[in-house]
């Protein structure tokens, strides 16, 4: 049976080596004047040629590497709210386009402070500024999301906000911008999109419309996740940008992800690992429960995947995490103190989710019993 559902991406999406050098072209026919220019650290030489070659005014704000935090945001708002800008380019990873979606709605003038914005509830933002999301990794695919996620500075937990009206007006995917990226970030990056597309594909809300993203996400992961890592070729570096974006189209749009990308938001401060191999670490579990659920849906993720039948899913999935090096939940954290931060994670939870208590505990002791030595 299918299921009730709902599919809404606004986002206009541009793909390919070069399509950077479009951006003058598209802010002009946005009709912005002044844009607040935000771009990583590590990506100055690039933000310079892209200064160099635009013709409306640029507001450049320089970040530094690591995670989105409320006091970052705060100080990054109040610049962006002072600069008399009307519309916002975002040069990064997730983080910097995450900060770009706050800022498009806060310097928009609607809302006094991006406090105002985030403590809103789910409802739709009033106003907001065009965002032109540019990513350099191949992870997140928050170029084509409305959710924002940044770490509370308090608890180092990492808190999420999703709105109607904060995703980004384009999103230019060129994935030259990745080309020197060095196989750990390429690794973890990767992972997430892996993460992120399984996810959404065993997801009990999944529908024939992010199955399609999510399978094929799948596909190019198992086709060219590994020649990427190993430094590749273009066309792996392509597939998996695209694959990127594609298992944020599966799992934003409906589908939605599991306990395992929820439990990461707070393991993955709490441990110090990035992201990506905290999205993993529940991957065992979660696919293991979602097998017994629903085996049927195991043969087309088999061939997805490359495998001939839904036996060998397992094996192919841990193939892939030790392709990334992720470190499995068992070698990095006892039992006992990974159930304490399941449940720690739980009261971050709304009570939407897809999942229950005992389901989440499930989760983490299947994770042990499948990892274990």
């Amino acid at each position: 049976m299918i299921p009730n559902c709902r599919f809404y991406c606004p986002t206009e999406i541009v793909f390919g080596r070069g399509k950077l050098q479009e951006l003058n072209n598209k802010l002009e026919s946005l009709g912005v004047k002044r844009v607040f220019f935000l771009f990583d650290s590590a990506l100055s030489s690039i933000a310079s040629l892209i200064e160099a070659s635009t013709n409306v005014t640029l507001v450049s704000h320089e970040l530094q590497n690591g995670e989105p935090s409320l006091d970052l945001l705060s100080v990054t708002a109040e610049v962006a709210c002072a600069s008399g800008c009307d519309g916002v380019v975002a040069l990064g990873g997730g983080s910097v386009i995450d900060i770009g979606k706050v800022i498009a709605v806060t310097a928009a003038g609607v809302y006094h402070n991006y406090r105002a914005y985030l403590g809103e509830g789910g409802s739709s933002v009033r106003s907001v500024l065009p965002l032109v999301a540019i990513p350099t990794t191949a992870g997140t695919g928050a170029e084509v999301t409305r959710g924002v996620a940044v770490v509370d500075d308090k608890t180092g937990a990492k808190i999420g906000f999703a709105k109607g009206g904060c995703h980004p007006r384009l999103a230019i995917l060129d994935p030259s911008l990745t080309d020197l990226l060095p196989p750990t970030q390429t690794s973890v990056s990767g992972l997430d999109a892996f993460c992120q597309a399984l996810e959404a594909y065993i997801s009990p809300r999944a529908f024939p419309t992010t199955d399609c993203f999510s399978l094929q996400a799948l596909r190019w992961v198992n086709e060219h996740f590994a020649l990427a890592i190993a430094g590749g070729n273009p066309r792996s570096r392509d597939a998996m940008m695209i694959a990127a974006t594609f298992s944020a189209l599966s799992f934003s749009t409906g589908s939605g992800l599991t306990f395992s990308h929820h439990f990461s938001d707070l393991a993955g401060p709490q441990l110090g690992i990035p992201h990506g191999y905290a999205a993993s670490l529940l991957i065992p579990g979660v696919v293991e429960q979602a097998y017994q659920a629903r085996p049927e849906r195991f043969d087309p993720l088999a061939q997805a995947l490359g495998v001939s039948s839904h036996e060998l899913v397992f094996s192919k999935i841990s193939q892939v995490l030790a392709q990334s090096a992720a470190p499995s939940i068992s070698s990095i954290i006892t039992l006992s103190e990974a159930l304490e931060l399941a449940e720690a994670s739980l009261d971050l939870v709304d009570d939407r989710a897809p999942f229950s208590r005992e389901e989440a505990l499930e989760a983490v002791m299947l994770s042990f019993q499948r990892t274990a030595a």
